[in-house]
C-alpha cells in the first residue's frame, strides 16, 4: 500500500511540474535555453532551468528554442589534414544524426551517416563521443569522411554505383563535403525520403590534393605520358615517381599530395591510357626508365636520386625498377605480390621476368553477395626461392624499400611482403622493412580518403589479361575494416613520408624544411 501511495503521488507531482512548466513557457516566463553566465536571450538571467520532459524515466530535451551549430575544424585544408566536427546548442541527451554528403566528378553522391547522443551540456564532439550506429559505432573521429559510400538515389539509378570508388579525378578543384544536424536517430532510407525531420544545423568543408603553389603539367614526352607535380618554391626538388595498380583512369591525387608536401611527383600511367596498350600483359621496363630520365631532368629536380611510390601492380613494377636504376634510392611498395601475377618483364627487347599465370588451380575463390574475394590458395607461392619471385635482390645496396601490405587484404599481400623480406635477408640485401597494418585490405590510400572494401572492376585486369571465368565478375572484394583502414592509411602516409624524406632529402643533403 505504501509503495502504492508513493508511486501515486510521484506520479502527481511529475504531472504538476509538466504542467507547471507548460504554463511558463506559453506565458513566456520560459525560454528554454541558458546562455553564457546564465543569461537569458536578450541578456535577461533566466529564474528556471531547461525544460525536461519525463517519459518512461528517461529525459528527453527540447532544444526547439535552441540555436544549434555545427562546425568544422579547419573548415578548409589539404586532404591528409584531420576534421573535428562539432555541434554545440543541442537539448542535453539529446539523440540526433550526423550526415555527410558529397558528389564526385561524375555526378555520383556519396553518402554517410551516424547516430550520435547529445552531452549534457546539448555537445557533440566525435572526437570523444561514440557514435551508436549508423555507417560505423564506437568513437571514429573520421568516420563522417572514411565511410562515405554510394547514396541510395545513385545506386537505383544504375547498379555499379553501389559499389563505386571515391577518389578525387580532378586535383585541381577541392572535394566539398556537407555535414548535416537532423533530430533523432534515421536509417539511410528514413534520410533519402521526403519525410525526414528538419535539418538542425548544416556546414560545408573542403580538403583540397593540391596545396598552395603546387603546379600541374600534363606530359607526352617520347614514349611517355603522365602529369608532372611540381611544388613552389626555387628548388632542388626531391623526385618521386608514382604508379597506381590495374585500375584504369587518371589516378594523380597522390601524387598532387605529394607535391603538396615538397616533391615533385609524375603520376605515371601504364596501360589503358592514351596511346598505351589496353592491358598489362607485357610490360616494358625501357618504358619506365625513360620516365625515370624524364623526371631526372625536369626544371628545379634534384638528380641521382629517385623515390618510387606504387600499389598493387604499381608496387610489384617499383620493386623490379629498383634493380634496374641505381638512381632509384628509396621504394614505398603498397600491396605488392612477391610474384609478377599474369605480367611478363620484357627489358631491351629480351625476356626479364616471366609472369605468373593464374588458373583456377592458384587460388580460393569465396563469392558472397558483396563480390568475389579471392585469395591465393598454396603455400608454395609464398617460398622465398619461388622462381618467379621479383628479383628485390638487384636493387642498389643503398635503396630502401618499405612494403606495407594489410593483413585482410584477399590477395594476402602481407605473406608477400614477408616473402620478399625474407629472401632480401637470405640473399644478404639490406634496408628491406615491411609494415604490417591490422583490420586493413587491399586498397590503402593517403588519408582521409573514404574506405572500400567491395568495389565494381571495371579495369583490364580482370576483362583482359585476367581470362579465366572465374575471375570476370563485376564486383570484387577487397577486405579491410574502415576504422583499421582509416587508421593504417595515416600510419602508411606518415612512414612513407619519413622513408622519401630521409633518402631524398636528408642523404641529399638538401634543407631539412625542403619536403615534409
Amino acid at each position: 500500500m505504501a509503495q502504492s501511495a508513493l508511486l501515486r503521488s510521484s506520479t502527481c507531482l511529475c504531472r504538476r511540474l509538466v504542467r507547471t512548466a507548460m504554463y511558463r513557457r506559453l506565458s513566456g516566463q520560459f525560454m528554454g535555453v541558458t546562455g553564457v553566465n546564465g543569461q537569458g536571450i536578450g541578456g535577461r538571467a533566466l529564474p528556471y532551468g531547461p525544460l525536461i520532459y519525463l517519459t518512461n524515466g528517461r529525459p528527453l530535451s527540447s532544444s526547439s528554442n535552441n540555436i544549434v551549430n555545427v562546425t568544422v575544424t579547419p573548415q578548409h585544408a589539404h586532404m591528409d589534414v584531420a576534421g573535428h566536427v562539432q555541434v554545440e546548442g543541442l537539448g542535453a541527451r539529446e539523440a540526433v544524426t550526423l550526415w555527410t554528403t558529397l558528389m564526385d566528378e561524375k555526378g555520383i553522391q556519396f553518402s554517410s551517416h551516424a547516430h550520435y547522443q547529445a552531452d549534457v551540456s546539448g555537445s557533440v564532439d566525435v572526437w570523444r563521443h561514440r557514435s551508436q550506429g549508423g555507417r560505423y559505432q564506437g568513437v571514429f573521429p573520421q568516420g563522417l569522411v572514411s565511410t562515405l559510400a554510394p547514396a541510395p538515389p545513385a545506386c537505383q539509378q544504375d547498379v555499379k554505383f553501389k559499389w563505386a570508388r571515391l577518389y578525387k579525378r580532378r586535383v585541381e578543384e577541392p572535394f566539398t563535403y556537407q555535414v548535416r544536424v537532423l533530430r533523432g536517430h534515421l536509417t539511410e532510407k528514413e534520410l533519402y525520403s521526403g519525410s525526414r525531420p528538419e535539418t538542425l544545423a548544416s556546414v560545408h568543408f573542403t580538403r583540397d590534393c593540391m596545396g598552395p603553389g603546387v603546379t600541374r603539367h600534363e606530359v607526352e614526352h617520347g614514349n611517355i605520358c603522365g602529369t608532372l607535380f611540381l611544388p613552389p618554391g626555387q628548388g632542388p626538388h626531391p623526385l618521386v615517381l608514382d604508379m597506381f595498380g590495374s585500375q584504369a583512369g587518371r589516378t594523380e591525387y597522390r601524387a598532387s599530395m605529394l607535391a603538396s608536401k615538397g616533391y615533385a611527383s609524375l603520376w605515371l600511367p601504364y596501360f589503358a591510357f592514351k596511346h598505351l596498350p589496353n592491358n598489362v600483359t607485357t610490360l616494358h621496363m625501357d618504358y619506365f626508365l625513360e620516365a625515370l630520365d624524364y623526371l631526372q631532368n625536369v626544371p628545379k629536380g634534384n638528380r641521382g636520386r629517385v623515390g618510387v611510390v606504387g600499389s598493387s601492380k604499381g608496387a610489384e613494377i617499383a620493386i623490379v625498377l629498383a634493380g634496374l636504376s641505381r638512381d632509384v634510392k628509396a621504394v614505398v611498395g603498397i600491396n605488392s605480390y612477391n610474384l609478377s601475377i599474369d605480367s611478363n618483364y620484357v627489358f631491351r627487347g629480351k625476356s626479364y621476368l616471366k609472369g605468373f599465370k593464374l588458373t583456377k588451380e592458384s587460388f580460393y575463390v569465396n563469392k558472397g553477395r558483396d563480390g568475389i574475394q579471392y585469395a591465393w590458395g598454396k603455400d608454395d607461392f609464398f617460398h622465398w626461392d619461388h622462381p618467379l619471385i621479383l628479383p628485390i635482390e638487384k636493387k642498389a645496396a643503398d635503396c630502401l624499400v618499405l612494403l606495407v601490405a594489410g593483413d585482410q587484404d584477399g590477395s594476402l599481400a602481407h605473406r608477400s611482403a614477408i616473402t620478399l623480406s625474407e629472401r632480401a635477408r637470405r640473399l644478404d640485401c639490406g634496408n628491406v622493412y615491411t609494415l604490417i597494418l591490422p583490420g586493413t585490405g587491399h586498397i590503402i590510400d593517403p588519408p582521409y580518403h573514404s574506405t572500400h572494401r567491395t568495389l565494381w572492376v571495371t579495369s583490364n585486369l580482370v576483362r583482359d589479361h585476367v581470362s579465366s571465368d572465374y575471375m570476370s565478375s563485376t564486383r570484387h572484394h577487397y577486405g579491410g575494416e574502415a576504422w583499421w583502414t582509416a587508421r593504417g592509411a595515416t600510419d602508411m602516409w606518415e612512414r612513407a613520408r619519413e622513408v622519401l624524406h630521409l633518402k631524398l632529402v636528408q642523404e641529399a643533403g638538401l634543407p631539412h624544411d625542403t619536403a615534409c
